[in-house]
């Protein structure tokens, strides 16, 4: 009997971290990339990747943070341009992509930020912010919008997603990095783990963690400039849209959870290496 009890209150001890802000925030951490732009560089493109949207169309917590990250790199001179990428996500969500949304919440920031009008106003800017609006997945998030930075010649791309979203975000960059060498594309840079072979969840997770930012050379590729894709930092932002807090850390917890689904149904259909 004693240990049984002593058992549930291990269980409950390791629960109430997980779902506390600093076991989720430790979580969400894991599964974040290590491969920032290096200082002194500035990206053609910070590329912002969706999320799913409430059903009248507002953003999510974790969307809004992905926008705000993605404003703030741009107004800091590290993206010459924002793309935000994301499809209706369908169901009974209001007719409305999510790219669309996310740029309209992000020119509302920008005026909060930047206010008025004329050279170097909000007006101005937003001519250099786009729609990426058919993709319905990671995969098709980095497909669709590859392809866009190729039709405009943008070489150097910054991907803005949340931290449990960054691994897989990365691996799908470089396999789709592989496959257009493999086809004799334009020569592509990734920075992130570099070395081939079936690594298991914890050995991709330790390796992009670790290794410092690597490029994959396109030498071997043919024709078109090398494209550089590095990840950007991104906070740990929390749900904040639910009746009572225990719902937001639960959903908070399900996305960490589902991510590890994510990564691991990707690697079955061969998508991340």
């Amino acid at each position: 009997m004693q240990h049984a009890v002593a058992a549930a209150a291990v269980v409950g001890a390791v629960v109430a971290f997980a779902l506390s802000h600093t076991g989720l925030r430790t979580l969400h951490g894991l599964l974040a990339s290590r491969s920032p732009l290096p200082p002194g560089k500035t990206a053609d493109v910070a590329i912002v990747l969706g999320y799913a949207l409430f059903r009248n169309g507002s953003l999510t917590e974790p969307l809004k943070g992905r926008v705000q990250a993605g404003v703030e790199l741009f107004l800091q001179g590290r993206a010459q341009h924002l793309l935000f990428s994301g499809a209706h996500p369908g169901g009974g969500v209001t007719r409305v992509s999510e790219a669309n949304v996310m740029q309209g919440y992000a020119e509302g920031l920008l005026r909060d930020m930047r206010g008025g009008g004329g050279a170097g106003g909000p007006d101005e800017l937003v001519e250099r912010w786009h729609q990426e609006d058919q993709s319905t997945s990671t995969y098709e998030n980095a497909l669709f919008s590859l392809d866009i930075c190729r039709q405009r010649g943008w070489t150097r791309l910054l991907v803005v997603t949340s931290p449990f979203h960054q691994i897989r975000s990365e691996l799908v960059f470089r396999k789709l990095v592989e496959r257009t060498k493999a086809e004799g594309g334009p020569a592509i840079e990734v920075s992130g783990l570099v070395d081939g072979g079936w690594k298991t969840l914890v050995e991709v997770m330790r390796g992009l963690q670790r290794q410092p930012a690597v490029q994959v050379s396109g030498a071997l590729a043919t024709g078109g400039p090398a494209i550089e894709v590095y990840m950007a930092p991104a906070p740990f932002v929390p749900h904040r849209d639910y009746p009572l807090p225990l719902l937001d850390r639960c959903v908070d917890a399900w996305d960490w959870a589902r991510e590890l689904l994510a990564v691991a149904y990707y690697a079955a259909l061969g998508r991340l290496w």
